[in-house]
C-alpha cells in the first residue's frame, strides 16, 4: 500500500507557520511576532529568558549572596534586543 506523501510534510493551509519554531515548554527563549525591517514582513523574533529557577537555587545555596547578581541579570534581560529568527536582524522595542 502506498504511503500518503502528505503525512510527513506540512499540508498547504496548515495553521503551523514554517517560520515559527515548535512550542517547547522548556525552551530558554521568548518568542514574539514582530515586523522585521530587514525581511520586510512579520517574522518570529526571539530573545533569551532569565532562568529564575537557577538563580533562586544559587541564592538559597549562597545564603542570599547571589541576590545582587540575580537583580543584575533581570536588568540585563530587559535590555537584550529581540532577534529575527530568519535573518538575525535586531530590534530593540516590542
Amino acid at each position: 500500500m502506498d504511503k500518503d506523501a502528505t503525512s510527513d510534510t506540512q499540508v498547504a493551509g496548515d495553521p503551523r507557520d514554517a517560520d515559527s519554531p515548535p512550542h517547547n515548554p522548556w525552551d530558554d527563549d521568548e518568542h514574539r511576532a514582530m515586523f522585521c525591517r530587514s525581511c520586510g514582513i512579520p517574522r518570529v523574533f526571539r530573545r533569551r529568558k532569565t532562568r529564575h529557577s537557577v538563580h533562586f537555587m544559587l541564592a538559597m545555596g549562597t545564603i542570599g549572596l547571589w541576590l545582587p547578581i540575580w537583580g543584575i541579570a533581570i536588568i540585563f534581560q530587559a535590555l537584550k534586543p529581540w532577534t529575527c529568527a530568519v535573518c538575525g536582524a535586531h530590534r530593540w522595542q516590542n
